[in-house]
């Protein structure tokens, strides 16, 4: 899931660059930020039992 995280947001990134619209994240430190916060979002994220 992380993978998909960052290759999902790298790619919104660059699409975004490319068409000259607003980047969601201005800079490389706010991008990094968001993106840690979301793979610890994922991975503090509680189990469900087994069925």
């Amino acid at each position: 899931m992380a993978l998909q995280l960052m290759v999902h947001m790298l790619a919104e990134r660059e699409r975004s660059l490319g068409d000259g619209t607003q980047v969601t994240h201005s800079g490389r430190p706010a991008y990094a930020t968001v993106l840690v916060d979301a793979i610890s979002g994922l991975w503090t994220a509680p189990v469900t039992p087994g069925r």
